[in-house]
Parts: C-alpha cells; structure tokens; sequence
C-alpha cells in the first residue's frame, strides 16, 4: 500500500497540501450559537493535525443551519504557508441567524458569456494558472514580495515565465474597461468574471479602478467578491486621500464570510489612514458607534486575517493600544453611547 500510495503521489502534477495543525476555530455571526456547540458538530480539536474535507464541511453546515435556524453556514479551512504562523490550520464558521437575513443582500447571479476583449480574460486565467503552478512547486515564495505596475499585484511578474503577461494588461485594459465591466456584470462563468475585476486594475488611475468595481463589492460570487475587494483595498492603500465612500466599507463589514469582512476591515483602516486629522476625528464617534462592538469580538478572534485588521481599525479609532480582546472590550464600555 506505500509503495502504491508513493507511484501515485510521483503522478500528480503538483505537490499535496502539507497537513497542518489546528491552530484555532472561530465562530462568527450568530448570536445563538457559541463556538462549543460549533466545535462539537465539527468533531475537530485544537492542536490536532486537520486534514480538511469540502464534503464533510458541506455535511456540516447543513446540520448548523437546521439545527440553528440559521440563514447561512459555512466552513472555511485556511493553512498558512510562510509567516509565524507557517504550519498552522485555522478553521472559521461564518454563521447568519434567520432575522439577519439581509447581511445575504446581493447581486443578481449572472447567466450570460459576454466576448472576451482582446483575449485579457484567458490571458490573466493563464498567468493565474501559471502563478498556482509555480507556488505549489517552490517557484515562487508564497511570502513574496511581488512587484507590478499597478496597486494591486497577485504573485508578481518577475519569474521568467510570467513576465510577458504585465505588458499585455498595461497595453489593452486602458481601452478594454467598459467590456471588461460588461464581464463582470454579466458573465455566468466563476472564474472568468473574477478575472475581469483582477483586470480592472488596469485602468489608467486609481480613481478609475476604484469606480469600476465598488458596484460590485456585493457580487453573488465570494471569489469575485474577494477579487474586488482586494483591487480596490490596494488602490486605497498606497492614496493619500480616500478613494471609497465610508459607508460603502462599512457596509461590507456586515457581508457573511471571513474573506469578505477581513478585506474590508484592511480598507476602513487604509481609508481612516489617508483622512487628514478632522475628517479622521468626524468619523471616530459614529464609527464607534457602528462597529465597535463587532470589531472588539473580531479582535478575540484567532485566526490573524481577522484579528490583525480589527486591531488596526481600533488602534485608528480609538488613538490607543491594547494587547488582549478583554481591554478591548473594556475599552469599548468606557466610551458610553
């Protein structure tokens, strides 16, 4: 059975995912179930090496959502390559009670197959293709740094073999936008219309590329969402000025998966960075007001893609710094309502 289980595994085309420690779980969103009761409908210990299944994660939250009453249940497993983290799995549960239904407001799913514009669609799904190639087989460190011509980069364009592509995107997104735009509203196909958004980031300046895509920071679409939300967090990020209403951000925070709301706690903290010192003070009260309570409980949270941002965001708000989710939380009780 080794030697079988070794002949298959010099088959594959790239390298199985290492398996990795249990690091944390988290459970967000619901005000009725805990994270014990989650812990035990999972059947997975901290500590202990996880080997993740899309299938049994689908089997469970079915049992969340009918056991709860809940709106909406999903299980993500996120394994950190590089970092302090590197070895460690992490398990986040994003959880929609029945009465918040709303927080699932989207987009209507598209259902057409728009022309591809100058081929830029299957040329970025082939530099992606090309990048997850060489990520798996040590090609490319997944801790970077990347380096490109515009805000937002994926994994770069300096290996060799995805150096031809930048050139291509710099030369035709320009006069490309609009049927770009046009992929992405109405583009049935997962992976071609989150590329679209990726290309967006293109466009001739960042006021642009911010315009482009905050219409569709509530696509149906998780992996376009995050797409979306990435291009234009790192357009924020390197502006002097804010590029993106705070309502627009603040609305975000209340989408339901950990991937959607870590990005947008990124953005609200690059959007108060690049506020100059009175329109930064205008906001701290209502901000507070609005999110404090979420963005103490995401500080208690394990996972670092979550924790880090909310953090952040705090430490903007508030003018202070704390170490633990508990001074946080007392924090937040001192400032009245």
């Amino acid at each position: 059975m080794v030697a079988i289980a070794k002949a298959n595994l010099a088959k594959a085309p790239q390298p199985p995912m290492p398996v990795g420690k249990l690091g944390g779980i988290d459970v967000y969103g619901s005000r009725r179930v805990d994270a014990e009761a989650v812990r035990r409908v999972l059947g997975v210990e901290l500590g202990k090496p996880t080997v993740p299944s899309r299938a049994l994660f689908r089997l469970k939250e079915e049992e969340l959502r009918k056991q709860y009453n809940l709106a909406f249940a999903k299980v993500a497993f996120v394994y950190f390559f590089g970092g302090d983290d590197a070895g460690s799995a992490f398990i986040s549960v994003d959880l929609v009670d029945a009465e918040d239904a709303q927080r699932l407001r989207f987009l209507p799913a598209p259902s057409g197959h728009p022309s591809d514009p100058e081929g830029l669609v299957a040329q970025w799904l082939a530099y992606d293709w090309k990048s997850e190639q060489l990520m798996r087989s040590g090609g490319l460190n997944p801790e970077g740094p990347f380096t490109c011509r515009v805000a937002h980069c994926l994994t770069g364009f300096d290996h060799p073999e995805l150096a031809s592509f930048e050139p291509l995107f710099l030369a035709k997104v320009p006069a490309a936008q609009d049927a770009l735009v046009t992929v992405l509203r109405q583009e049935a196909d997962e992976e071609k219309h989150a590329a679209a958004a990726y290309l967006l980031a293109y466009a001739p300046t960042p006021e642009q590329v911010v315009a482009r895509l905050v219409p569709f920071i509530r696509d149906p679409s998780g992996s376009v969402r995050n797409g979306v939300l990435r291009v234009i967090l790192a357009n924020q990020d390197k502006a002097d000025r804010p590029l993106v209403d705070v309502a627009v951000v603040v609305d975000a925070l209340s989408m339901p998966e950990t991937l959607d709301r870590n990005k947008a706690l990124h953005l609200l903290e690059a959007l108060l960075r690049s506020m100059k010192p009175e329109a930064l003070q205008a906001q701290r009260a209502p901000l507070i007001r609005q999110l404090g309570s979420q963005l103490v409980a995401m500080a208690g949270l394990t996972q670092p893609i979550n924790r880090e941002p909310a953090v952040l965001v705090l430490e903007q708000l508030s003018g202070e710094k704390y170490e633990t989710a508990e001074k946080w939380k007392a924090w937040l009780a001192r400032q009245g309502k």
